[in-house]
């Protein structure tokens, strides 16, 4: 069975689609400037992991993913693993991530790659939550534990043209948000939660890339492994059928 979200169409000429850009004062970090994958926090989001020696969002993303445990949903096939190689960028400094970015008003796709944490994520609010806040206010649209009449959404459509929008998510009762004004414990918005990455290095644009691998840490002042929800963003000229998992 196959899932259908329709785009507006008409007999006139479609405008050129506008490039998509990541929103923010930090600066972008090569990979192969930083020591990775070896869980000596060189990297701040290289950090040994509560699920397995091989398993932050560095591994995961980078290469070498393995023997973890707590993948959730149960069954669901990982995605994306090895996407970036060496060759890509983060956003921040290697000490620490940018807390506010953003991505520019267009239109999205969001896919689910992974569910890397000790609980389930169904079990809200003990679980968690991703959301993405567009224009700029407290109102947001579910990405992930959407469901429609067919079950799990793990391939979302964002029609985020009214505005820039960012990414949220409740966990442990908690809303944590990539724009830490719009968190409902501000405290626990003292460093970043979501970590940000490109295939494309430093000096090749990443801001514009297209495409781009976001990575949540859910623990406050935790193993901070950014595998607890990993998505990959990826800029759209119109929605296409997404096909059921």
């Amino acid at each position: 069975m196959k899932r259908f979200i329709l785009a507006a169409s008409c007999a006139l000429a479609v405008p050129a689609m506008v490039q998509a850009q990541v929103i923010s004062t930090g600066s972008w970090v090569d990979l192969s400037g930083v020591t990775v994958n070896n869980n000596s926090a060189d990297a701040y989001w290289d950090k040994s992991s509560s699920d397995g020696a091989a398993c932050n969002v560095g591994y995961y993303l980078i290469g070498g993913f393995a023997g973890c445990n707590n993948l959730k949903p149960v069954g669901h096939a990982l995605g994306g693993v090895g996407s970036l190689g060496s060759t890509g960028s983060f956003l921040g400094t290697s000490l620490m991530g940018d807390r506010n970015f953003s991505f520019s008003a267009g239109l999205y796709r969001v896919d689910f790659l992974a569910n890397i944490a000790g609980y389930d994520p169904s079990a809200v609010p003990v679980g968690q939550e991703l959301r993405a806040y567009i224009g700029g206010t407290t109102s947001y649209e579910t990405v992930y534990l959407r469901e429609d009449s067919n079950g799990p959404v793990y391939s979302f459509n964002l029609d985020a043209s009214a505005g820039d929008w960012f990414f949220g998510a409740y966990a442990y009762g908690a809303t944590m948000t990539g724009q830490s004004r719009y968190s409902n414990t501000p405290e626990l918005n003292e460093w970043n939660r979501f970590s940000i990455f490109s295939a494309a290095g430093a000096n090749d644009n990443p801001r514009n890339a297209g495409t781009w691998y976001v990575g949540f840490e859910d623990s406050y002042n935790g193993d901070r492994d950014f595998n607890d929800l990993i998505v990959r963003v990826s800029q759209v000229d119109g929605f296409e059928q997404v096909p059921e998992q």
